[in-house]
């Protein structure tokens, strides 16, 4: 049996419930994606053959992690990144050829025209609108020579096909080498002989390139680089 309610409550106060119980069944409202900031890392040599393709691939292939997509622009004098593309596909720009290397995108530019954007890009040469700059570089007095007057303030070396600097080596270092190091930015790319000898190509990448290619990473990005995907291709080559 139900009970009459004396208490005389007013329309106002009766849509003003109305309106409450409403709001609890109401859904959280979708807040809007902010706008990605397109950072753009670009990697250079200190001089031509010193392996600067071999670091942006790795370091593309780091940064994707096996899951996201990455653009590798590739504006070397020579498409030797495009080479390592597993495939072609359609650009959806007439000015530039792309292929896919699992989930790094890479682009092969036949303009002056802006490459198709992205919000992690890696170009294999240098661009003025870089967020990072890597200079690559060899453990040779030569080497070091041509890549001291390259180097400005927050630059990250790669240092290829060694594993430290030789001995003899150290008194060689220049200051802005040396201020590098003090800084953490110098990463050191072991020599692997399948690159030395064939270059980088549609083959994945040895395992302790794209180990050391992760540290870079994590040196340009913080926190940006996930942990090692059990589903992600072993470094086999021939």
């Amino acid at each position: 049996m139900t009970r009459a309610v004396d208490e005389v409550v007013s329309v106002s106060d009766l849509l003003l419930a109305v309106r409450r119980q409403q709001a609890k069944h109401r859904p959280a409202e979708v807040q809007a994606v902010p706008d990605v900031t397109t950072e753009v890392v670009s990697v250079s040599g200190a001089h031509p053959g010193v392996g600067a393709t071999t670091v942006a691939l790795a370091l593309a292939e780091a940064i994707s992690d096996g899951e996201r997509e990455v653009t590798l622009v590739d504006e070397a004098l020579n498409a030797d990144a495009f080479a390592a593309a597993e495939c072609e596909v359609d650009s959806g720009d007439s000015d530039w050829k792309a292929g896919r290397r699992g989930s790094v995108r890479i682009l092969r530019g036949s303009s002056s025209s802006e490459p198709p954007g992205g919000d992690r890009v890696i170009v294999d040469g240098s661009r003025p609108d870089e967020t990072h700059h890597v200079l690559v570089c060899r453990a040779t007095l030569p080497s070091l020579r041509r890549a001291e007057p390259s180097m400005t303030s927050g630059t990250a070396v790669a240092v290829v096909a060694a594993a430290r600097w030789p001995r003899r080596l150290r008194a060689s270092l220049g200051p802005a080498m040396s201020e590098a190091i003090s800084d953490g930015r110098v990463v050191f790319f072991p020599y692997s002989r399948d690159l030395d000898q064939y270059g980088v190509d549609a083959d994945p990448l040895p395992a302790p390139t794209l180990a050391v290619a992760r540290r870079l990473a994590e040196l340009l990005m913080p926190g940006y680089v996930g942990t090692t995907s059990p589903n992600r291709r072993k470094g086999l080559r021939r």
